[in-house]
């Protein structure tokens, strides 16, 4: 498990704990991944058999944001103690996920340039060597597109992100990454009414990926809701219909309608 920790200071550092598979917690008090000079945040993590690659957007600069990584063994020792720069472009970069498959990993993130964000990503092989220092375009589409995650069917990545090109509303938009580094192509994931933000990936058996996200509800059980709830949906997404979770309705209804645009500020600040 891997997070970002303010316990040295004003500035955010890496951090990373092994948890075995009994829940047992190896490393109680965790143990520094990176300790740049001014912060860094979002970290993501992979294994790929035999070390995890752990990413994070950094600010090493103390000016622009770049995406940097570092291998970590099972041990937990750090083998790249002052990090591998993934993507330094100018402009920002943001909000990484990584995913391992094909012999490397692909990591993806946001990216600040000609007015609005895009996705962008590079393949990172085993030995730490970044194969696109320069990251390749997985998606620009108008009005800017933020919060990549990325997971590996056993033969192609499959990225997915929230996206405001409707101008309105943030859906959720996907696309297929081929080991190349090739886009295969790009499509809507989903387009219910309101927000969908945060979208999450995990793989499962047999290639089967389970999409999660956060969506805005305006209605359960016929009755007036008014919140954002969690969605789910399996790969491939054709043919899936978002239907809101049945059963009866949380109290706390009430009281997150009353505090919901107070949430997604201090969602939007942090």
């Amino acid at each position: 498990m891997v997070w970002q920790d303010w316990r040295n200071g004003s500035d955010s550092d890496i951090c990373g704990a092994r948890v075995a598979q009994s829940g047992i917690v190896l490393d109680p008090y965790g143990f520094a991944i990176s300790r740049y000079s001014f912060d860094q945040l979002w970290p993501s993590v992979a294994f790929d058999g035999t070390n995890y690659l752990v990413v994070w957007q950094n600010k090493s600069s103390g000016s622009s944001w770049d995406i940097y990584g570092a291998r970590v063994t099972p041990s937990g020792a750090v083998l790249d103690p002052y990090g591998i720069a993934i993507c330094t472009a100018a402009y920002g970069q943001g909000s990484p996920s990584v995913a391992f498959g094909g012999g490397f990993y692909l990591v993806v993130w946001q990216v600040y340039r000609s007015g609005w964000a895009g996705i962008y990503g590079a393949r990172v092989a085993q030995s730490g060597a970044v194969l696109d220092p320069y990251g390749f375009v997985i998606s620009y589409a108008p009005y800017g597109q933020s919060s990549p995650s990325v997971a590996f069917d056993d033969t192609n990545y499959l990225v997915v992100w929230q996206n405001y090109r409707s101008g309105t509303d943030l859906d959720v938009y996907g696309a297929r990454v081929a080991q190349s580094g090739a886009v295969i192509d790009s499509f809507a994931v989903s387009l219910q009414p309101g927000n969908q933000v945060s979208p999450a990936l995990a793989k499962g058996e047999g290639g089967k990926m389970l999409l999660t996200y956060s969506g805005w509800t305006p209605e359960i059980n016929g009755h007036p809701a008014n919140t954002m709830r969690i969605w789910g949906k399996f790969y491939p997404f054709t043919g899936v219909e978002d239907e809101p979770t049945q059963g009866p309705l949380p109290q706390r209804f009430s009281l997150e309608s009353r505090f919901r645009k107070k949430i997604e500020r201090l969602r939007y600040i942090r």
